[in-house]
């Protein structure tokens, strides 16, 4: 029989009594955190799923008319998020992102006036392209992707 103590063994009751007074609460186990209790109830349909798609590419929109790339999730996220709390939180996520690569694209597009933005905005274009390409992707799979070097302007 192996005698090594193991991390989650019980401990005897009557030490159990004797150290937490109580008698149900186990010591060995206080320190870890309750589960997080899970946000949607099941995953989301296969409509939900082409809609928050439809809320991730709605921004390429934004290379043709400017600023729609925030304004074109923005009106499908306005006529979804009721809906839905999956789609309600894909697009925050999408409207954070779109929001904060506008302002890197800002700052980029100025810095050209001291010639480090025609490094910096192409840079920023590639970036920002993949991730809303891999959001896409995870959104098709029924994953809520959350953004890297994204501000969170809606929570």
């Amino acid at each position: 029989m192996d005698e090594t103590p193991h991390r989650f063994s019980q401990m005897p009751e009557d030490s159990l009594q004797a150290s937490s007074g109580t008698g149900n609460v186990n010591p060995v186990f206080e320190d870890i955190p309750p589960p997080i209790p899970p946000i949607f109830k099941s995953g989301p349909t296969p409509p939900e799923k082409q809609w928050a798609v439809a809320i991730h590419l709605s921004a390429l929109i934004g290379f043709v008319i400017p600023f729609f790339n925030v304004f074109a999730p923005l009106i499908i996220w306005l006529l979804k998020r009721p809906e839905s709390t999956w789609l309600d939180a894909q697009g925050k996520q999408v409207l954070n992102f779109q929001i904060s690569f506008t302002i890197y694209a800002f700052i980029a597009g100025l810095s050209v006036f001291v010639f480090i933005g025609f490094l910096l905005l192409p840079l920023v274009v590639v970036v920002y392209l993949a991730l809303l390409v891999v959001g896409a992707i995870r959104a098709s799979e029924g994953a809520l992707y959350r953004f890297p070097m994204t501000m969170k302007f809606l929570s």
